[in-house]
């Protein structure tokens, strides 16, 4: 028995040593590993779940699909894909799960810390999330490509020329459905073709006969929702059309799960959510849903409005019947044991708080996209039919015009009531083609309507009869819009609408007409930032919400507002302003207005010219002044063009100055050492060509401003001042970006005026490296020249710069006969900038002149 069972275990000795591996363990991702105070920093994360090791089976290259060849690497900036033929005429996609760093950081920024902490912040994405969408997304029928969780093997024969870079690689196997017209190979979910986003805008844009399947597309949106997946822009689509007789109708199919079920926590996973709204975690509350959807609002705004309330109640009631508890632990449990003991519960609570939710998010939704909603057209020949039904509701069709040449009722490819309650602004699109357009009706329903012709022979007719009513006088409002070169249209309006004879061309870049930069609807609000930190006034913190107002052909915006508030824990004292800019408001002219109180306007006077002679000298205490300054400014504005504008305005002033006993204003009684109300009149000329306003790299700007201080009020003498202020960039690209700024500026002033309305030198805005308001004079003349280097860029969940400088500042005064020296500075910095250059945080430091001072504030100082 004994040589037998030795003979049996020869035989199977070599088999077993040879025998394929069909399953390996794996930790998904060992770096997320951290310390209790990194996590406090940067947040718990998945790190449980990628930090867990599990079993996971290797992708048999050999059998699976019949046998699979690799055939090329895929086009992801933080995945390495893989796509491959397989035997059954599919072709299939591995991705990563794995994220990486290489396509996203400059070469300079690997092997840093910067990098360290980028690949943390993917550990916000939880490993297994598109395995555990499948069964959610399959609950309520929308297609998908299923993935599968495979190992990538060592087999160096079968992988080819990809062997090193894809060996051993913890990844998703799934179907490609992408851009499959070739008849030969097997289409996904049997669709006669299968293209990308941008191809299926040219598709509806040339025929009407092509048609999203909208209420697909919104099952698709409301999981996406559900599933806290903020990052769906275009590219995270594709469509399948199905053709039925002339009619093609279209159907989405989502792909990349990335960021679904993500979770950012932490200090700075709140940090990013609040500088970048739309990223947002998934947790059993939702977030706003404008923030949460607005990746995806270029397709939303055009598939999504054609849905009425009851049908879009209806599928939401749909979908949340389909997220049964089954469903939901389904796909809970796909997760492996390890996994699952670790993280099921969590997540399986914040599902389910998110699925008895959905009602109300999906009434949120509704509400955002009904406001101002997109009616797409086409270039073949349409007819739109506006009709006011009643005070509340105002419905719109759209038929193709040559169903009417035919001996039938012709039925309308776009039929959308919209009801006050939902509705401000709607938008048709006919494009080009012989179009007509006809409002009629006599409902007070107050939805204004633009309708774009687009080339060809537009017919526009207005037949209704609305008037509306104000303090007992009827009038007939504006509510329809006309956009059209009028060359070859025919007018005939009597009713509420209005012809303007302007074509809105398209952009040749398909970017710049299907995702315009520029928004124009609706509202937003951002949250505006007051920060600074510097030697002569301590630490600033501030900020408050701004408000713009977005309108057809209204670039930047139709109004921009802001209400700031903040306070200086340096000098002990607050500021807060308001702001209103309402561009074109008055014959072409923009109107501001800006009113502001502010206990930090000065802080110090140290008299006139150089009487403190040094910083021996420069008790601060001394020279201190309590002032308080009231502000309350209008200007009318005249854009001669975008880059040089005439403005006029006026200024009311209040200086409230409690005078300190034993200060220099004190004992020298100088003259503004009383309360003071003063009237300015104000005009200037600014003439700006930079390439970016807040990160210019080229151009100039220049601006000459003349104030002029009337004795209506309480000051005892007229008196005026001009000033000067002009900067020039330049960028060398020798190696990275070596940006030159140079700014030259001056002030004078003319007549008999209260100190604080002297000529100041010294501070960020002048002369670094002296106190703010070091020299106060009659006249100031200086320049500031800056050297930036823009080191690396890099992306830090969101992408930015880092980049170093040096400054050389120099000025000097003039007081009566007293001329002074040019005092000199100079100094070194550094700057960061996330998500858009506009972004900027700099830092500085003067290592010569009266005092070494540093600056740290929001923007660079010009």
């Amino acid at each position: 028995m004994i040589k037998l069972l030795s003979a049996i275990s020869l035989f199977l000795l070599p088999v077993l040593l040879f025998a394929k591996q069909d399953s390996v363990n794996v930790i998904p991702g060992k770096v997320y590993d951290q310390s209790a105070f990194h996590k406090f920093i940067f947040g718990n994360t998945w790190r449980s779940a990628w930090t867990t090791e599990i079993k996971v089976p290797l992708l048999d290259l050999d059998n699976f699909a019949g046998g699979l060849t690799p055939i090329k690497r895929g086009g992801g900036q933080q995945t390495k894909s893989l796509r491959f033929q397989g035997a059954d005429g599919k072709v299939y996609k591995f991705r990563s799960i794995e994220k990486f760093t290489d396509k996203i950081l400059q070469k300079e920024l690997l092997n840093t810390i910067i990098e360290v902490l980028t690949k943390d912040m993917f550990s916000a994405s939880h490993p297994l999330s598109a395995k555990m969408a499948t069964p959610i997304i399959n609950s309520v029928g929308i297609m998908q490509a299923k993935p599968s969780i495979f190992v990538m093997p060592d087999d160096s024969a079968a992988l080819g020329e990809y062997y090193t870079e894809y060996k051993g690689l913890l990844g998703t196997l799934e179907v490609h459905p992408d851009d499959i017209q070739d008849d030969n190979i097997e289409s996904f979910g049997d669709a006669d073709k299968i293209f990308g986003t941008y191809k299926l805008f040219e598709k509806l844009m040339n025929d009407n006969d092509n048609q999203v399947d909208d209420l697909e597309f919104l099952k698709a949106r409301l999981i996406d929702v559900f599933l806290g997946d903020w990052d769906r822009h275009t590219d995270q689509w594709r469509w399948a059309l199905y053709k039925e007789g002339k009619k093609r109708y279209i159907k989405p199919i989502p792909r990349d799960r990335d960021q679904a079920l993500c979770k950012y926590d932490g200090l700075v996973g709140f940090g990013i959510r609040e500088v970048v709204p739309q990223i947002e975690s998934c947790d059993p509350e939702f977030p706003k849903i404008s923030d949460l959807t607005w990746s995806g609002r270029y397709l939303d705004r055009k598939f999504l409005t054609n849905i009425n309330k009851e049908e879009w109640d209806s599928v939401a009631n749909f979908v949340q019947l389909r997220l049964t508890d089954r469903v939901l632990q389904e796909a809970v449990s796909i997760l492996p044991k390890e996994m699952f003991e670790n993280s099921a519960e969590d997540l399986l609570y914040t599902l389910k708080q998110r699925r008895d939710s959905l009602k109300h998010a999906s009434e949120d939704y509704y509400k955002e996209i009904a406001k101002y909603p997109e009616l797409w057209g086409s270039d073949k020949p349409e007819k739109c039919i506006i009709y006011f039904i009643n005070d509340s509701l105002v419905n719109v069709k759209i038929y193709k015009t040559k169903d009417f040449d035919k001996n039938k009722t012709p039925i309308p490819f776009i039929d959308r009531t919209f009801s006050t309650n939902y509705t401000k602004d709607v938008r048709i699109f006919l494009f080009d083609g012989d179009d007509e357009c006809v409002v009629n009706g006599q409902g007070k329903a107050d939805i204004k309507f633009t309708i774009l012709g687009g080339k060809g022979k537009d017919d526009f007719k207005d037949i209704s009869n609305i008037e509306h009513t104000f303090l007992g006088i009827s009038y007939t409002p504006t509510l329809v819009e006309f956009w059209d070169d009028g060359k070859k249209t025919d007018t005939e309006l009597t009713g509420v609408s209005v012809h303007l004879k302007k074509e809105r061309k398209r952009p040749k870049d398909e970017v710049a007409f299907f995702e315009p930069e520029v928004r124009d609807w609706g509202h937003d609000w951002k949250k505006g930032v007051w920060f600074d930190f510097n030697s002569d006034d301590g630490l600033f913190l501030g900020g408050g919400p701004i408000l713009y107002r977005y309108n057809f052909n209204k670039a930047p915006y139709e109004i921009r507002q802001h209400l700031f508030a903040g306070y200086s824990f340096g000098l002990n004292g607050a500021k807060a302003e308001y702001s209103l800019t309402l561009p074109k408001l008055l014959f072409g002219f923009d109107l501001n207005f800006t009113t502001y109180i502010s206990e930090l306007d000065q802080s110090h006077f140290f008299g006139y010219a150089n009487q403190a002679r040094n910083a021996d000298d420069l008790v601060k205490d001394y020279y201190k002044i309590n002032q308080t300054m009231f502000h309350a400014n209008i200007r009318l504005i005249e854009r001669f063009t975008d880059n040089i504008n005439l403005y006029a305005g006026m200024n009311v002033r209040f200086s409230d100055l409690d005078t300190i006993a034993g200060t220099y204003v004190a004992d020298n009684k100088i003259y503004g050492n009383k309360n003071l109300w003063l009237l300015d009149g104000v005009v200037g000329i600014e003439a700006d060509y930079r390439d970016n306003i807040l990160y210019p790299e080229y151009g100039f700007f220049a601006k000459v401003e003349d104030r002029y201080t009337s004795k209506v009020f309480d000051n005892e003498y007229d008196y005026g001042n001009v000033s000067f202020d002009m900067r020039g960039y330049y960028t060398l690209n020798l190696h990275k970006k070596e940006t030159i700024a140079l700014k030259v500026f001056g002030s004078h002033n003319v007549g008999s005026y209260p100190f604080f309305d002297a000529s100041f030198l010294g501070g960020l805005e002048s002369l670094r490296g002296y106190y703010r308001y070091r020299f106060a004079s009659t006249t100031t003349i200086g320049l500031n020249l800056e050297t930036r280097i823009q080191l690396s860029r890099f992306r830090f969940i969101v992408p930015g710069n880092f980049g170093v400088a040096a400054f050389y500042d120099r000025g000097r005064y003039y007081f009566e006969s007293e001329a002074s020296d040019f005092y000199d500075s100079f100094g070194v910095g550094a700057f960061f900038t996330f998500v858009e250059d506009e972004n900027v945080i700099s830092f500085y430091y003067s290592l010569d002149g009266e005092v070494n001072s540093f600056y740290f504030s929001w923007g660079f100082p010009f």
